[in-house]
């Protein structure tokens, strides 16, 4: 092989060290650009972390996403070899506070670069949480699972904003009830997400609704069951949407009110799965 070109890589470890002819291998192939890097690594002493870092991996990439987690030193290092990184997703079976600090302080600096730290479980620290309200437009951190103590739950910041969220919602359906158009986006310039349920039910309470667009987000169940079910939407639109999560196979849910449908960059359209999906909308037309 004497030329081949890579835009995408992705690597898993699970080994505790790499070998000298490996590592020598990852340098020699490795590209003087590189649109994507994925890195998943299992192993306690971290070693493809220190291997891609000595490599010069990082430099080079413009999107670099990690899952594992992360020291302070770790994070430090990562960011001081993120030059040319213009998009940097870090995913963790535990955030860490001072993780997050670390990439906060850097994002203030460093505009163009975005930033999203996502962990499983997060065990809330008010003290510490007091400092991470306004994180700048180019930083995103979410938790899945919060983990509060029964002392946490009064001073939380992120507790009293989740159930002050809900009400905020309740309020903009208030005076959305009698909208006919919907547009459910992401922010420009992050990655296509999944939306929650709660959306979703606030958007089927909408009385005059009979047009949605999805803009840059991941179809799931929710959406799908949701368009089948909607006896008053008559036209969908779906720009970005990734749609090869769902087996569409399984749903026998067959809709007589969605008429009109405009798809754009969308993956999966003409496969088999999505097919079927479209047999269910029994008045359909694109």
């Amino acid at each position: 092989m004497k030329f081949f070109k890579i835009n995408t890589f992705l690597i898993q470890i699970d080994q505790t060290y790499f070998s000298k002819t490996l590592l020598n291998f990852f340098d020699e192939i490795k590209p003087n650009k590189l649109e994507r890097f994925i890195i998943v690594d299992q192993s306690l002493i971290k070693s493809a972390l220190k291997a891609f870092l000595k490599t010069g991996y990082f430099f080079i990439s413009e999107f670099v996403k990690i899952y594992f987690n992360l020291t302070v030193n770790e994070i430090r290092l990562i960011l001081k070899n993120s030059e040319n990184i213009r998009r940097l997703h870090i995913i963790s079976d535990e955030a860490s506070y001072d993780v997050l600090f670390e990439l906060y302080t850097y994002v203030l600096t460093n505009k163009k670069i975005f930033i999203k730290y996502k962990g499983k479980i997060l065990k809330i620290n008010s003290q510490k949480e007091k400092h991470f309200r306004n994180l700048p437009q180019n930083l995103i951190f979410y938790a899945k699972n919060p983990n509060y103590s029964e002392e946490s739950y009064k001073y939380s910041y992120l507790y009293s904003l989740k159930t002050h969220g809900i009400k905020e919602y309740e309020s903009i359906l208030a005076h959305c009830i009698n909208f006919k158009n919907i547009q459910v986006s992401t922010f420009p310039d992050t990655d296509v997400i999944k939306i929650g349920k709660k959306i979703l039910k606030f958007i089927e309470k909408i009385v005059s609704l009979v047009s949605i667009t999805f803009h840059q987000v991941i179809f799931t169940e929710n959406e799908i069951k949701f368009l089948l079910k909607s006896e008053k939407i008559t036209f969908l639109k779906l720009n970005n949407v990734d749609l090869s999560r769902i087996k569409y196979s399984k749903y026998k849910i067959h809709n007589s009110s969605l008429r009109g449908l405009t798809m754009s960059h969308c993956n999966e359209i003409f496969k088999l799965e999505f097919l079927y999906f479209l047999s269910f909308l029994e008045i359909l037309f694109f």
